[in-house]
């Protein structure tokens, strides 16, 4: 009998003595202890030259594993490390404050936002680097977006002239989709939202669509030549700019709306964005 030949994984798993049945396992069992190691050194020695790099691979081994509470602590660490240097990385700084504030967003978690947005408080008055000033803008306007727990308000008329209200849609699982034809990124998570809108809408699932597009008669010809089924507001035509109103700088915007009419999730895409659909109306 002729053996099939070991493939570089196999021969990885044996080298390591894994004997694991899924990826997950690999990866667990591989970068949890990693992770672990690289955050004890990292505590046990702050001011090594290599502590740097202990962040670097304990903040990689820690996305990896989905552990995002592992993840920000060790984000807020380093950037009060970066911080504590002489001289400073300005660049640095300004790097791992911004992770923080984005990644700490998305997951719900307001106080390390605040957090971030604190330090490059403390530097901009102190420091005359313009980094700072620019990052602690870009901080603040993340904190003025809706976030996790947040009850939006979005009503109007869509492009047909046919009346939207979120609140009217309580006790559904909603997607509220901040987008324009002219956007790139946009168009590529269309497909995935229209593949979402299929499979969950008759479970109790709901997409409201906010256009940006700069004339309606783009708005409305993509909708007609795509035969899109749910409302869509032109953010131009409403009293109130919809996307100035939940300070929206960058589309697409994602906001999934649990039955509770509340923010789940702030940018889901591709299949996270069908696991927390489904995940939300395995409420019920």
């Amino acid at each position: 009998m002729i053996k099939q030949p070991l493939t570089f994984l196999s021969v990885l798993l044996l080298t390591l003595g894994i004997n694991a049945q899924t990826v997950q396992e690999i990866l667990e069992n591989h970068y949890r202890p990693l992770a672990q190691a690289l955050a004890e050194y990292i505590q046990a020695n702050p001011e090594s030259p290599d502590v740097q790099l202990a962040y670097e691979n304990a903040l990689q081994a820690t996305y990896t594993l989905g552990d995002m509470e592992s993840f920000l602590r060790l984000v807020r660490g380093k950037l009060a490390h970066d911080i504590g240097q002489t001289p400073r990385n300005s660049q640095e700084i300004a790097q791992s404050a911004m992770m923080l504030a984005q990644i700490a967003n998305g997951e719900g978690d307001r106080a390390s936002v605040e957090f971030a947005r604190d330090q490059m408080l403390t530097l901009a008055e102190s420091d005359d680097e313009p980094i700072y000033e620019a990052v602690l803008e870009r901080i603040k306007a993340i904190l003025s977006r809706p976030s996790i727990g947040d009850v939006l308000e979005i009503s109007g008329n869509d492009a047909l002239g046919e009346p939207v209200d979120l609140a009217a849609l309580r006790g559904k699982v909603v997607l509220i989709d901040f987008w324009a034809t002219w956007c790139g990124p946009c168009m590529a998570e269309k497909p995935n939202v229209k593949a979402a809108y299929q499979a969950f809408n008759e479970q109790g699932f709901e997409i409201i669509g906010i256009s940006l597009d700069r004339t309606k008669r783009d708005l409305t010809a993509y909708l007609e030549r795509e035969n899109i089924p749910w409302p869509n507001l032109f953010d131009q035509e409403q009293p109130l700019s919809l996307a100035e109103k939940h300070s929206i700088d960058s589309i697409p915007a994602f906001f999934l709306i649990d039955q509770n009419g509340r923010v789940a999730s702030v940018n889901p895409r591709g299949p996270e964005l069908h696991r927390e659909i489904e995940r939300l109306l395995a409420r019920e």
